[in-house]
Order: structure tokens, then C-alpha cells, then sequence
């Protein structure tokens, strides 16, 4: 028996947009959200 991992970049932009949107209640990314919102125009 193994492990398998699956990975889904559709996944996880919609999880990365989501934590972007309302970094509040994900307060272990606020930092990501707040260095990433400062690169984008």
C-alpha cells in the first residue's frame, strides 16, 4: 500500500485566490498574501 499525492494547479490557484481575497481568517499566510498583494499592479 503507498501513498499517493495529487496535485491540481486549478486547485491551487483557487486556493491561493482565496486566501489573497480574505487573508483574515488564514492568519499563517497573511504575510504570503501581503508580500504577494504588494507585487501585484
Amino acid at each position: 500500500m503507498g501513498v499517493e499525492i495529487v496535485f491540481s494547479p486549478f486547485n491551487e490557484m483557487m486556493a491561493s485566490l482565496h486566501v489573497l481575497y480574505n487573508p483574515a481568517h488564514h492568519p499563517y499566510r497573511r504575510e504570503w498574501a501581503g508580500g504577494v498583494e504588494a507585487t501585484l499592479s
